[in-house]
């Protein structure tokens, strides 16, 4: 077989016209010597090669195979970018590595530092309470509070902004819920903040839908900005501007990744996610839908459980629970707060001497000092004691002496337990003093 023959059997299945057979070999002769022409030429001469450190993978991948510029050319162009490839794409993949966690972290300062007895595990700092003994929220990290409508969460979160704001830190408000007007009226009018405060150090921002690239920059504001406190209101809101289900772990475990824990890990933020809460009859400390908000929260989760109902015209008290202390700093269902909402008293005298006394509109969020899981079962313990202790010298009085669960049921319309439980400790009681 010639080399013509060779190299009409390869071309020939791309003519189709003209029909008449002669005239189609010749084209397809024609083309042939064409090919075989640039195949044998000089590589393209070009001014110079680009800078292949600037271009993307796919870009040197097509100046590599660039159309018209012969074999010749395409392998010298080739072999270029497998050797920069080889040089620098090593180093290239583990900076992409160490920048997604996946590269070996150091560790010799942590164990210089563990040796020398100087390690510190992070402490809350952020919200403190009125002793000053400790805060409540960690910085740098993703906190939580969640809560059933009520219970004050917008308040704490505006309480502790504008600590932060006092302190010189920069506080960002995503509001998913509300308009910049109420949360102004909350934070000057009922708050007391001050109106310059706000202008040079709170951000609001009232997203209408999840954006990678709004998330990405409001993560550059913020570590611009040492040490911010972001809140997020609420968690729900927002993994539902994203479309997707706070019910479903993967997607939950998504939108931390993209807005949460960033704005954290990168953009150095105490994060608080605000959060909504079912009543629960197991005693459950969750928020509502997936279990993964609270494995993905890396500093503490608090429930605030309304322990006093509070309003414009009432003052109350809320309890914030621990649900999760991820360093440990307080031990799960402890109190971290029992947090106190008052208002201002006014008190005046009418005419005919009778003194009225009236509650301003503005609100002062106090966070008290909470109680140890010990404390506070010494404290049930204590009540339960004194409790028993009235029951017993209620069936004392009792003439003639009580005989039996029912008889005391019956004579002191108490429940079954109640009885049960006074009736025994009153007969050891009795027994302890005849012996």
């Amino acid at each position: 077989m010639s080399d013509e023959d060779e190299v009409m059997t390869i071309d020939l299945t791309k003519y189709t016209e003209p029909t008449d057979l002669d005239a189609a070999w010749a084209l397809v002769l024609a083309d042939a010597r064409e090919e075989a022409e640039v195949e044998d030429a000089e590589p393209l001469q070009v001014a110079s090669d680009p800078d292949l450190g600037t271009l993307s993978a796919s870009a040197r991948e097509s100046w590599a195979a660039e159309d018209g510029i012969g074999r010749a050319e395409a392998r010298r162009r080739l072999g270029l970018v497998d050797e920069w490839e080889r040089q620098h794409e090593p180093q290239g993949r583990h900076a992409d590595a160490q920048r997604s966690g996946w590269g070996d972290v150091p560790l010799d300062g942590l164990l210089d530092a563990l040796a020398a007895g100087t390690l510190q595990l992070p402490t809350p700092t952020v919200g403190m309470l009125a002793d000053a003994s400790s805060g409540l929220f960690y910085p740098g990290r993703v906190n939580g509070l969640a809560g059933e409508s009520g219970a004050g969460k917008g308040w704490i979160a505006l309480t502790v902004g504008i600590e932060q704001m006092t302190a010189g830190r920069h506080f960002f408000y995503l509001d998913f819920e509300d308009s910049p007007a109420l949360a102004l009226l909350r934070l000057v009018h009922v708050l007391g903040a001050e109106p310059d405060l706000l202008r040079s150090r709170f951000h609001y921002l009232h997203p209408a839908r999840h954006d990678d690239e709004g998330i990405a920059d409001l993560v550059s504001r913020v570590a611009d900005e040492r040490s911010a406190f972001v809140v997020i209101d609420s968690t729900g809101e927002s993994i539902a501007s994203a479309g997707l289900n706070q019910n479903h772990d993967e997607e939950v475990a998504r939108w931390f990744q993209s807005l949460a824990h960033p704005l954290a890990d990168h953009g150095g933020a105490t994060v608080l996610l605000l959060d909504h809460m079912v009543k629960s009859d197991d005693g459950g400390l969750w928020p509502i839908g997936s279990q993964r908000k609270r494995a993905a929260i890396t500093g503490a989760q608090y429930v605030a459980e309304i322990a006093q109902p509070f309003s414009r015209t009432a003052n109350g008290m809320v309890t914030l629970r621990v649900a999760k202390d991820r360093h440990g700093a307080r031990e799960a269902r402890s109190v971290a707060s029992y947090v106190q909402f008052q208002h201002p008293q006014t008190v005046s005298t009418s005419a005919d001497g009778t003194i009225d006394i009236s509650l301003g509109e503005q609100l002062s969020v106090v966070f008290g000092p909470g109680k140890s899981s010990d404390q506070i079962k010494a404290d049930r313990d204590a009540k339960a004691a004194a409790a028993i202790d009235l029951d017993v010298a209620d069936l004392d009085r009792l003439t003639p002496p009580p005989k039996s669960q029912r008889d005391v049921q019956a004579r002191m319309s108490w429940g079954a337990k109640r009885s049960m439980e006074a009736l025994q400790e009153w007969r050891a009681r009795q027994q302890g003093s005849a012996s």
